[in-house]
């Protein structure tokens, strides 16, 4: 998540409820689930369109941080 937020932290972000990241497109969401290991991706554009472009934005930014988090603990060991 920090480094999520480092990642936007050059756009409208509200970290109120796990990183909420306003487009002019829509938003998205990163939301750590509270019982499992695991992160929530939610999108939402104004058009149909929008929304799957958001989420695959967010999703493709997420899968590349962890790889990269995968890449250091694997090379750290």
């Amino acid at each position: 998540m920090r480094i999520l937020n480092e990642r936007f932290a050059d756009r409208d972000v509200d970290t109120l409820d796990g990183i909420k990241i306003f487009d002019e497109r829509g938003w998205m969401q990163v939301l750590p689930d509270a019982d499992e290991p695991l992160l929530h991706l939610y999108a939402e554009g104004a058009t149909e369109e929008d929304t799957e472009v958001l989420e695959a934005e967010l999703r493709e930014t997420v899968e590349s941080i962890l790889q990269g988090e995968g890449e250091r603990a694997r090379s750290s060991t």
